[in-house]
């Protein structure tokens, strides 16, 4: 089964992408911080990695920065509202899988394209 790391700030999506993932029966961990999904992605090998590019203490991009230094493989999408084309083409540029914003799709739409991701 895949293992998936969901790093997101905002409590509510937390809660409804729990539920998503949780209904998709797929295996996760949560982190609601840069340092602390770093600090998993340390620990555990992970086959895709949703984050969030606003985080509290650190900016997803320094994240997904310390996801390559450790991996070229794990896919990595990024769910967003920040639509800043030079972020945007950073994260390409470090290997991500897509740029999903949040505000243009649904959870459930979310959820689904981690699916194809992992197939």
């Amino acid at each position: 089964m895949s293992k998936i790391l969901l790093v997101e700030d905002n409590k509510d999506l937390l809660n409804i992408y729990k539920e998503e993932l949780k209904f998709a029966n797929l295996d996760f961990d949560i982190s609601e911080n840069g340092e602390d999904a770093i600090k998993k992605n340390q620990e555990t090998e992970y086959d895709l990695i949703m984050l969030d590019m606003m985080l509290p203490d650190i900016s997803g991009i320094d994240v997904l920065k310390k996801i390559r230094e450790k991996s070229n493989t794990v896919k990595v999408i990024i769910i967003s509202n920040l639509e800043v084309p030079a972020i945007i083409n950073q994260a390409y540029l470090l290997g991500i899988t897509a740029y999903l914003m949040k505000d243009e799709m649904l959870p459930s739409q979310i959820i689904e394209e981690v699916k194809r991701a992992l197939q």
